[in-house]
């Protein structure tokens, strides 16, 4: 059977030096870098393989079948896929429209049922809205970040 050499795009930024590295990196060398004892090379490396890191809850989701109606079910998860560190979404809801092929009025009433349903929350700044997913079904971002927001919002949390 014939062995593939697989090829990963790579692009990070260097936290020794602030540079941005842009690379292709073969499946060997990934193996390399991964027996490195310094967690701290071994955490750049994790990055530069798996990028972004995002958490989803498994058990909020099959909640949320159930739950949203499919006009929310779609947004939902359009957000989810543009939504940025920390959660934060910013794009109109016009965007959102032209994204998922709704009408605004459609993507506007999804929204509120979102937000009245606590999947997401709205802050108004201004003229624009920014989204936010709620930490405690989806998260981007480091752990140490996941906390401190959940327990901004739950004082019970350590």
């Amino acid at each position: 059977m014939k062995k593939f050499n697989v090829v990963f795009k790579a692009e990070y930024i260097d936290v020794d030096t602030g540079e941005m590295i842009s690379k292709e990196v073969s499946e060997d060398e990934i193996v390399k870098m991964l027996v490195w004892k310094d967690t701290k090379r071994r955490r750049r490396t994790v990055k530069i393989i798996y990028g972004d890191k995002i958490m989803i809850f498994q058990d909020i989701l099959k909640k949320a079948i159930k739950e949203l109606k499919n006009d929310e079910l779609k947004i939902f998860n359009y957000m989810l896929g543009i939504m940025d560190f920390e959660n934060w979404i910013n794009v109109s809801q016009k965007e959102i429209a032209r994204e998922t092929g709704f009408d605004e009025r459609r993507v506007r009433r999804a929204i509120k049922g979102l937000k009245d349903k606590g999947y997401i929350e709205i802050i108004k700044k201004g003229r624009e809205n920014y989204y936010r997913i709620n930490p405690q079904i989806a998260w981007k971002g480091d752990e140490k970040s996941h906390l401190k927001v959940l327990r901004g919002s739950n004082p019970l949390i350590d």
